[in-house]
């Protein structure tokens, strides 16, 4: 993206202008704005503090989300926040109250999306077994775990409701008009959907990795899907 910096994720707004985060190496990590129409790449946002790690990020009704953290803090330091476009930010939640686990450098957010109604959610990754859990924000009232659960011994998928459902590296994550919420689970090679009384079923794939189109869930395969849009 720049030499300087690593891009880390991208969003779209109702505009379809695009949001690029990204983390810097010789400078503080930041967001530019691409608008489709003019053609134009301006910076949106840059993070006063360079401890700043941009996790990932989001749009909802026209404005910026995003997961941040501080790497070099020694416990857990993780921020749901608004971003003011060429200001600081908004916290809206500090997560260290449901995060525990400081994993691989504050970087156990992997994914964000809203809903109609504005509510948050976000794929957490815990251990090094690659358990995971969905965590909802809900708007004005606070954060609860949606579903999934910490520990894969032996188990890394399941379907179903709340702690009985198991998830492996879920990263990205996104909704539709109907407020379907989809997820994809990495390590299980799989794209997840959690419909809106909670349950989680598989969309596509056959939890095996490969490169094949193919119908859903019979011979549709991916290998370790990252990204959802």
């Amino acid at each position: 993206y720049r030499n300087i910096h690593i891009a880390v994720t991208l969003a779209i707004d109702d505009n379809n202008n695009i949001f690029i985060a990204y983390n810097g190496i010789s400078v503080n990590s930041g967001i530019d704005k691409y608008n489709p129409t003019s053609g134009q790449l301006t910076t949106y946002w840059t993070a006063v503090e360079n401890t700043i790690k941009i996790n990932t990020i989001c749009t909802f009704k026209n404005e910026v989300y995003s997961v941040i953290s501080n790497p070099q803090s020694s416990h857990v330091d993780i921020k749901l926040v608004e971003i003011e476009q060429s200001k600081n930010y908004f916290i809206i939640i500090e997560l260290q109250q449901i995060i525990t686990n400081k994993l691989f450098f504050n970087e156990n957010i992997k994914g964000i999306t809203a809903d109609s109604k504005g509510n948050f959610y976000l794929t957490e990754v815990y251990d090094e077994n690659n358990s995971g859990r969905i965590l909802k924000y809900i708007k004005d009232d606070g954060i609860i775990v949606y579903c999934g659960s910490y520990g894969n011994q032996g188990e890394t998928f399941n379907n179903g409701y709340g702690s009985s459902v198991k998830f492996c590296m879920p990263h990205g994550i996104c909704v539709d008009s109907y407020d379907n919420i989809f997820i994809a689970d990495s390590k299980n090679h799989l794209i997840r959907k959690i419909d809106e009384t909670g349950r989680v079923t598989t969309f596509a794939g056959i939890n095996q990795p490969g490169n094949i189109d193919g119908n859903k869930t019979d011979t549709a395969k991916f290998n370790e899907p990252i990204s959802l849009q």
